[in-house]
């Protein structure tokens, strides 16, 4: 056989697109929700079967984590990676596409297609060798996709974003709810140069259960801001807003109140203090303007009442002026050969940090796990390493805990 089937649409099914190395971030984020078996097809990629359609969008309207979410429509395995056996799949995925089609109410809304790919589909695995563009594979999905149809084709900005992958030896067409989760953010205003990605963020959140959580080199607030939504249960559809949800409604023929009650019921003031600090005073009012835009996008659906600590904080010369259960924090990778020399005492200098703030966990992403394991090992106890491609670039998110041993600081 030269590809397998592994999924054809059946209207209880969610995708999830993540970083590669956070899905774990996503399938617990789904866990705090429903009690759905999730799937990792490959490493960024995981199906989420759910009851029926009433859980299906319940889901949707309650997550944050993964870079692009929405509907499946076909997946499968091929055994050769080429155009001739991607065109043979696309043809083979005719009738779950019209399934998709008339089962979802798409009249006077324009499309696109979209196409991705990945040359691995598990990390340190086999790189297959695609002899396509992403543009190449959109366009040939499109072309036999569609020819039956009339749609009104918007390249862009549509209503409907089909996207076209492949992952690896993995090929899928998706209907992407939202297409580009990092860019839909609304609070974005202010973003750092070497900022981590907000999908990441959320997805290292959910790698430990609800606590007090502190980032002391937050730049422009990613990581307590994604912490607060996730605790406030403020989803990426409810950010969104009034576009996404009135294509909701329309495609599901729901109506647009009933989806707006649904995300009020479940927003709640968080129970945890959440706090981020930077070296930076430019920074830390770039991160507060940022929350109070989020704060603004909250109320439009619940009076609620919280604040996000943030203050200027140099982790190099001073002690926490703060206790915290754990810290999050994206630390100085060191890729300029002027920065890595100063990264043991950096990264020294975080751990001591976060023993003085009394801190359980402490959570690092880097690109020098060997420097930082080294500054971390007389106070906290390795734990985990995720391996993680953050868009090119291939990071570690270190996680620890506390030593069980008095440590001198």
């Amino acid at each position: 056989m030269s590809k397998k089937i592994i999924y054809e649409f059946d209207e209880k099914t969610l995708f999830g697109i993540t970083h590669p190395g956070l899905e774990t971030g996503f399938i617990n984020e789904v866990n705090k929700w429903l009690r759905a078996k999730s799937q990792v097809l490959a490493h960024g990629f995981v199906l989420v079967k759910c009851k029926n359609l009433e859980e299906l969008i319940y889901l949707l309207t309650k997550i944050r984590t993964p870079l692009m979410f929405g509907i499946p429509i076909f997946v499968c395995e091929l055994e050769k990676v080429t155009e001739s056996e991607i065109l043979s799949c696309i043809k083979e995925a005719h009738q779950t596409f019209e399934n998709f089609i008339n089962n979802h109410n798409l009249e006077g809304l324009s499309i696109a297609f979209r196409g991705i790919r990945r040359s691995f589909r598990w990390l340190e695995k086999q790189v297959f060798k695609h002899d396509f563009t992403s543009v190449r594979l959109a366009k040939i999905t499109a072309d036999e996709l569609l020819k039956s149809y009339s749609f009104k084709v918007n390249l862009k900005k549509p209503d409907i974003t089909f996207v076209s992958g492949v992952f690896g030896n993995l090929f899928f067409i998706l209907w992407a709810v939202i297409e580009n989760a990092n860019k839909a953010r609304k609070y974005r205003k202010y973003v750092h140069p070497a900022g981590l990605s907000p999908s990441a963020a959320a997805s290292a959140v959910f790698l430990r259960e609800e606590q007090d959580l502190h980032d002391p080199m937050c730049g422009c607030g990613t990581i307590p801001i994604e912490a607060f939504c996730i605790y406030s249960n403020f989803s990426l559809i409810a950010e969104v807003g009034k576009p996404v949800i009135s294509l909701l409604s329309k495609v599901y023929g729901i109506e647009q109140k009933t989806i707006i009650n649904e995300i009020k019921e479940h927003i709640k003031t968080p129970s945890v203090r959440i706090a981020g600090s930077d070296i930076s005073e430019k920074y830390i009012k770039q991160a507060m303007e940022n929350y109070m835009i989020l704060i603004k996008l909250v109320k439009q659906y619940v009076n609620l009442q919280y604040d996000v600590k943030f203050f200027t904080s140099d982790i190099l010369h001073r002690d926490p002026n703060i206790k915290t259960s754990r810290i999050l924090v994206n630390a100085p990778y060191g890729i300029r050969s002027s920065r890595i020399k100063v990264l043991p005492r950096i990264y020294s200098s975080l751990a001591t940090f976060a023993y003085k703030a009394c801190a359980n966990y402490l959570d690092v992403f880097t690109a020098k796990p060997d420097i930082l394991t080294n500054a971390l090992k007389n106070c906290w106890m390795f734990e985990n390493r995720l391996k993680i491609m953050l868009g090119d670039l291939l990071v570690s998110l270190i996680l620890s805990r506390r030593s069980e041993y008095q440590c001198e600081v």
